[in-house]
């Protein structure tokens, strides 16, 4: 599929907060897209955007994001092989190797509570959230 590679470059920005620096568990410095959405989870705090791309895939973050900035052209060829994704440009073939170990069912629910004590009384305005993984 070709991609506009702007686009898939800032969808990959916006969830790179969500990376993990740390190389301790892999699947936490990938970028998952699924289902029409990108996702990062850090197993602090989860990003998810609207992708648009029909990929099934989980590569490394940071690798997808310096692949796009050395790419130079608007538009990118996007394939998704067995245990990787290619990226082509003109003459350029990029091959970013894909997380096959990752569980897609899996779902991730997080609780929010605000233990505060004293007068005054907090409560979270959504009680919890699931994210997919």
């Amino acid at each position: 599929m070709e991609l506009n590679r702007d686009k898939l470059l800032k969808i990959a920005m916006q969830v790179r907060p969500a990376l993990s620096s740390q190389p301790y568990i892999p699947a936490l410095s990938h970028i998952r897209f699924s289902g029409g959405d990108a996702t990062a989870y850090n197993d602090v705090s989860a990003i998810t955007v609207e992708a648009g791309c029909d990929l099934e895939v989980c590569v490394p973050g940071e690798l997808l994001i310096r692949a796009l900035q050395s790419l130079n052209a608007e538009k990118v060829l996007v394939k998704q092989g067995q245990g990787s994704l290619v990226l082509s440009a003109g003459r350029a073939k990029l091959k970013l190797p894909a997380n096959t170990q990752v569980d897609t069912s899996r779902t991730i629910t997080v609780e929010f509570d605000a233990n505060a004590r004293g007068p005054w009384l907090f409560r979270p305005a959504q009680a919890s959230a699931t994210i997919s993984w």
